[in-house]
């Protein structure tokens, strides 16, 4: 298995490009 790091980058509080955060989250969620 290949593995990969991604940075999830942005600050969902503020709501300013919190996307990265977002992907992030949802590739943790699915392992």
């Amino acid at each position: 298995m290949t593995r990969v790091l991604i940075a999830g980058v942005g600050n969902v509080l503020r709501g300013d490009d919190g996307f990265g955060v977002e992907v992030a989250r949802r590739l943790d969620a699915m392992e």
